[in-house]
């Protein structure tokens, strides 16, 4: 009797069903209100998300200590599209971090950062 071998799943199925899995576990927190854990200082009293500031003043995000220009900016288009709505930017940030996650999983099992093991959702083709 020969011998049936399973073929592994295509990596984009595997990536389909991660995607998945975390849209459905994060979910529930679109119905939340903003936390008074950092939501205070990164959105509702912001003044880079709620005023329109410098693009230099975005890069240095002096006001929190520490930089996040590409979160700040996002919070600021986010704002200026759909005012502060906590259901978007509970949407947004699991959505972001869905798709950094494999990223974070790949680097961490090959104990290396490189192009290639940065996100193991990329297509190969596209991760050279």
């Amino acid at each position: 009797m020969p011998i049936i071998r399973a073929r592994p799943a295509p990596r984009f199925v595997v990536c389909v069903i991660a995607l998945v899995a975390v849209a459905l576990v994060f979910a529930g927190t679109r119905a939340f209100g903003f936390v008074e854990w950092d939501d205070q200082i990164h959105v509702y009293e912001n003044r880079l998300v709620l005023e329109s500031s410098p693009l230099g003043e975005f890069l240095r995000t002096r006001t929190l200590g520490y930089p996040i220009p590409l979160t700040v900016l996002t919070y600021r288009v986010e704002y200026l599209l759909f005012g502060l709505r906590p259901a978007v930017f509970h949407t947004t940030r699991a959505s972001r971090s869905s798709f950094a996650s494999p990223g974070s999983s790949a680097r961490a099992r090959s104990g290396r950062s490189s192009p290639r093991s940065s996100s193991a959702c990329i297509p190969p083709w596209r991760s050279r």
